[in-house]
């Protein structure tokens, strides 16, 4: 058991790779996913690259009606802002919402190089898909989109480009 296994317990998270069902989602593979500090992991299969997103849901509710796509900053700032957008996310999730906390493609765990070109249209796109994955996989019938520095600029020109939000913050 690695150390970090050993000491999981003390600040409320699971065991790294342990699979936990996610009650208030019962379909698909969304219902058995890894959890870690109350968050499903998983990679939505966006090309050209895949984007990590932690996706936090309420306890109560079989399907949320409404999902928010959180948009970090990019760089130093997106370190900086980690702990606080996991707690936007709790917070939305604690009032109901689907929230999702995205990685943009070339930053994070997510596919790719920050170097790659297209990564502006990239991330565009890893936002529009995740408001859709968001209505077709969870049946959100509201999205919207919160983005912090860099990442308000990409939620902005991604509802610019159609995506289905209805809403930015």
């Amino acid at each position: 058991m690695s150390a970090e296994a050993a000491l999981s317990h003390l600040d409320g998270r699971r065991p790294v790779g342990q699979t936990t069902p996610i009650p208030s989602v019962q379909r698909g593979p969304i219902a058995s996913l890894r959890t870690r500090g109350g968050a499903a992991e998983l990679y939505l299969p966006f090309a050209p690259d895949p984007v990590l997103v932690h996706l936090h849901l309420p306890a109560e509710l079989a399907s949320p009606s409404a999902g928010v796509v959180i948009c970090p900053a990019f760089g130093w700032d997106e370190l900086c802002s980690y702990r606080s957008r996991r707690w936007l996310a709790d917070a939305l999730a604690g009032v109901g919402l689907a929230a999702v906390r995205i990685d943009f493609p070339g930053s994070g765990d997510s596919g790719g190089h920050p170097q790659d070109p297209g990564r502006f249209g990239a991330w565009v796109a890893a936002v529009d898909g995740t408001a859709e994955w968001l209505r077709t996989e969870l049946g959100c019938v509201r999205t919207a989109a919160f983005g912090i520095g860099l990442g308000g600029v990409v939620a902005c020109r991604a509802m610019l480009d159609g995506a289905p939000l209805d809403d930015l913050a």
